[in-house]
């Protein structure tokens, strides 16, 4: 019968080769930038909701509705990598840990800003609806409008869809219940 090898400590990120480690200078250069994008997300998501209710006006409407809400939701993501990967990188480091509570924080935020978007989508009359389809201005979200009303059977009201969202930031909470 052969012995386990002995347990290997784990290193330091400052000890792993640099050709290991991750490049998230690829994704912001420094912590400012990081910074500066968080705050450009944070004003963008009152703009968002500013839609609310809007949607169903015209095509182009809904359209500039999208354009925001995609390109914020592409900012948001590199935001969130990067927090979420610093933390990573090491546990023990309470700035990249309070980074990525924040960048948790703003997806709650972003989520229930957002929430309005697809039941309001729902709620068209289908004429409008497949007419908004057949709209020029519209063809690059075909896919994401089809998905929307493929799931309309499992969509929530407005209203349902907010307070969902809005309870992102507790299912985030610790909890001491084994087993759930």
């Amino acid at each position: 019968m052969s012995r386990p090898a002995a347990a290997k400590t784990v290193r330091k990120r400052s000890e792993i080769p640099e050709k290991y480690r991750w490049r998230l200078e690829d994704i912001y250069e420094n912590d400012d930038l990081w910074e500066a994008d968080f705050a450009k997300v944070q004003e963008t998501l009152p703009k968002i909701g500013q839609y609310k209710g809007k949607l169903s006006e015209s095509p182009a409407t809904l359209k500039a509705c999208l354009d925001l809400l995609f390109e914020t939701e592409e900012t948001f993501e590199r935001l969130f990598v990067y927090a979420f990967t610093r933390r990573d990188e090491d546990s023990t480091d309470a700035k990249y840990q309070a980074l990525y509570d924040r960048a948790q924080r703003l997806a709650v935020q972003f989520s229930t800003t957002a929430s309005f978007i697809e039941p309001e989508i729902l709620q068209m009359p289908e004429e409008r609806l497949d007419e908004y389809l057949a709209s020029e201005n519209l063809a690059l979200y075909r896919h994401y409008l089809d998905n929307i009303i493929r799931n309309k059977p499992h969509t929530l009201s407005p209203q349902e869809e907010a307070v969902l969202a809005a309870a992102g930031e507790l299912a985030q909470a610790p909890s001491n219940v084994f087993g759930m």
